[in-house]
Protein backbone atom coordinates (compact mmCIF):
# COMPACT_ATOMS: atom_id res chain seq x y z
CA UNK A 1 0.00 0.00 0.00
CA UNK A 2 1.13 3.96 -1.03
CA UNK A 3 4.27 2.62 -3.16
CA UNK A 4 3.86 1.23 -6.18
CA UNK A 5 6.14 -0.24 -9.40
CA UNK A 6 8.84 -1.36 -6.58
CA UNK A 7 10.15 -5.05 -7.02
CA UNK A 8 12.90 -7.11 -5.76
CA UNK A 9 13.90 -9.78 -5.53
CA UNK A 10 14.23 -11.82 -2.51
CA UNK A 11 17.64 -14.06 -2.12
CA UNK A 12 16.98 -18.13 -1.54
CA UNK A 13 19.57 -18.06 1.15
CA UNK A 14 17.03 -16.06 3.12
CA UNK A 15 14.50 -19.13 3.23
CA UNK A 16 11.19 -18.98 4.48
CA UNK A 17 9.91 -15.87 5.19
CA UNK A 18 6.54 -13.91 6.14
CA UNK A 19 5.64 -10.57 4.76
CA UNK A 20 3.27 -7.94 4.69
CA UNK A 21 -0.29 -8.84 2.94
CA UNK A 22 0.26 -5.54 1.34
CA UNK A 23 3.35 -7.13 -0.99
CA UNK A 24 2.29 -9.12 -3.77
CA UNK A 25 4.83 -12.39 -4.07
CA UNK A 26 5.12 -13.15 -7.82
CA UNK A 27 7.09 -16.14 -9.24
CA UNK A 28 7.00 -16.08 -12.78
CA UNK A 29 8.30 -19.60 -14.68
CA UNK A 30 11.75 -19.17 -15.55
CA UNK A 31 11.83 -21.07 -18.58
CA UNK A 32 9.80 -17.65 -19.97
CA UNK A 33 10.53 -14.61 -17.87
CA UNK A 34 13.12 -14.54 -15.80
CA UNK A 35 13.09 -12.80 -12.60
CA UNK A 36 15.55 -9.93 -12.97
CA UNK A 37 14.05 -9.24 -15.84
CA UNK A 38 10.46 -8.80 -14.49
CA UNK A 39 12.17 -6.97 -11.88
CA UNK A 40 13.80 -4.63 -13.75
CA UNK A 41 10.83 -3.88 -16.28
CA UNK A 42 8.79 -3.41 -13.17
CA UNK A 43 11.21 -0.75 -11.20
CA UNK A 44 11.57 1.29 -14.73
CA UNK A 45 9.43 0.55 -17.67
CA UNK A 46 7.43 3.82 -17.77
CA UNK A 47 4.54 2.05 -19.65
CA UNK A 48 4.24 -0.66 -16.98
CA UNK A 49 4.11 2.01 -14.02
CA UNK A 50 1.11 3.55 -16.12
CA UNK A 51 -0.79 0.18 -16.14
CA UNK A 52 -0.26 -0.12 -12.35
CA UNK A 53 -1.71 3.29 -12.00
CA UNK A 54 -3.79 3.07 -13.56
CA UNK A 55 -5.29 0.13 -11.93
CA UNK A 56 -4.50 1.38 -8.50
CA UNK A 57 -7.19 2.47 -5.98
CA UNK A 58 -7.46 4.01 -2.75
CA UNK A 59 -8.36 7.70 -1.23
CA UNK A 60 -5.53 7.60 1.02
CA UNK A 61 -2.74 4.90 0.14
CA UNK A 62 -2.54 3.82 -3.05
CA UNK A 63 -3.27 0.29 -3.84
CA UNK A 64 -3.61 -2.66 -6.02
CA UNK A 65 -5.82 -5.72 -5.99
CA UNK A 66 -3.73 -9.28 -7.21
CA UNK A 67 -6.54 -9.65 -10.16
CA UNK A 68 -5.45 -6.26 -11.05
CA UNK A 69 -1.98 -6.97 -11.07
CA UNK A 70 -3.06 -9.88 -13.38
CA UNK A 71 -4.83 -7.44 -16.26
CA UNK A 72 -1.18 -5.67 -16.46
CA UNK A 73 0.50 -6.11 -19.97
CA UNK A 74 4.61 -6.14 -20.89
CA UNK A 75 6.56 -7.71 -23.30
CA UNK A 76 8.37 -10.28 -22.76
CA UNK A 77 11.46 -11.27 -24.96
CA UNK A 78 12.88 -14.16 -25.52
CA UNK A 79 15.16 -16.00 -22.88
CA UNK A 80 18.26 -15.75 -24.26
CA UNK A 81 17.58 -11.76 -24.81
CA UNK A 82 16.80 -11.65 -21.12
CA UNK A 83 19.75 -13.04 -20.19
CA UNK A 84 22.00 -11.03 -22.40
CA UNK A 85 20.06 -7.69 -20.59
CA UNK A 86 20.44 -9.21 -17.20
CA UNK A 87 24.29 -9.23 -17.97
CA UNK A 88 24.44 -6.19 -19.32
CA UNK A 89 22.79 -4.49 -16.61
CA UNK A 90 25.18 -6.70 -14.18
CA UNK A 91 28.17 -5.21 -16.02
CA UNK A 92 27.01 -1.78 -16.07
CA UNK A 93 26.06 -2.31 -11.92
CA UNK A 94 29.89 -4.01 -11.18
CA UNK A 95 31.20 -0.85 -13.25
CA UNK A 96 29.07 1.65 -11.34
CA UNK A 97 30.30 0.34 -8.26
CA UNK A 98 33.89 0.39 -9.36
CA UNK A 99 33.59 4.41 -10.30
CA UNK A 100 31.80 4.63 -6.64
CA UNK A 101 34.33 3.60 -5.24
CA UNK A 102 36.94 5.22 -6.82
CA UNK A 103 34.93 8.03 -6.25
CA UNK A 104 34.98 7.75 -2.28
CA UNK A 105 39.12 6.99 -2.41
CA UNK A 106 39.61 10.30 -4.00
CA UNK A 107 37.64 12.34 -1.74
CA UNK A 108 39.40 10.48 1.56
CA UNK A 109 42.63 11.38 -0.32
CA UNK A 110 41.61 14.88 -0.92
CA UNK A 111 40.35 15.20 2.63
CA UNK A 112 43.28 14.18 3.95
CA UNK A 113 45.63 16.47 1.64
CA UNK A 114 43.55 19.62 3.04
CA UNK A 115 44.58 18.28 6.55
CA UNK A 116 47.45 18.25 6.27
CA UNK A 117 47.31 21.57 4.40
CA UNK A 118 45.29 23.46 7.24
CA UNK A 119 48.47 21.77 9.34
CA UNK A 120 51.09 23.27 7.49
CA UNK A 121 52.80 19.55 6.95
CA UNK A 122 52.95 20.55 2.92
Amino acid sequence: MGTIGKACIVPEILGEAQFSYHLFRVRPDQSKCLSAFLSATINHSGTFLEQLTKFSHGAIMAGLKTSDLKEVKFLIPPIDLQHEYIAMVNKLENYLKLLQGSYQEENNLFDSLLQRAFRGEL
